[in-house]
């Protein structure tokens, strides 16, 4: 697909249709009102990151029965990037090999393709700063109800 990914029907309505085109009902797939249970396949790290991001996109609303399989994607992405770590940690990330010289370590392209798929996954749930003001529309942030206050000095 080309070009920009299409915008949610919610976030066109908290926009304000600025093309005043038709805005289809938003589809909704019935968010969970409770964490399920942790798969049972997965390890100490993505476990962890299970039960604390979890409680955070329920108290939000966006963990769906639709989105729960990048979820779990992205508790393993953040398992693999453990573990990726800890090899590191106790071996080189040079390798020498006696025929084909110096090279990296197979864990560092691990770890490199793990954050950048924890990366990728965390913005189908606001987990970065900007893609949290995209789901919220403003940031969070209340807006003034008269802009101009501050250039007229308040209302007179």
């Amino acid at each position: 697909m080309r070009g920009r990914k299409p915008k949610d029907p919610a976030l066109k309505m908290l926009s304000g249709n600025p093309g005043k085109r038709k805005i289809e009902e938003p589809k909704s797939c019935g968010p969970y009102t409770q964490l399920p249970a942790c798969p049972k396949h997965f390890k100490e790290h993505a476990r962890r990151e299970w039960n604390r991001i979890g409680k955070l996109l329920i108290d939000t609303g966006r963990l769906t029965k639709l989105s729960i399989k990048f979820f779990v994607a992205y508790c393993m992405a953040v398992q693999q990037q453990a573990e990726a770590m800890e090899t590191l940690s106790t071996e080189s990330a040079v390798l020498d090999h006696p025929n084909k010289g110096k090279f990296r370590h197979p864990a560092c392209f691990q770890l490199k393709d793990a954050t950048a798929d924890m990366i990728r996954l965390s913005a189908h749930f606001g987990l970065t700063p900007l893609d949290a003001r995209r789901i919220t529309g403003d940031g969070g942030k209340k807006k003034d109800k008269n802009p101009f206050a501050a250039i007229g000095g308040g209302k007179k």
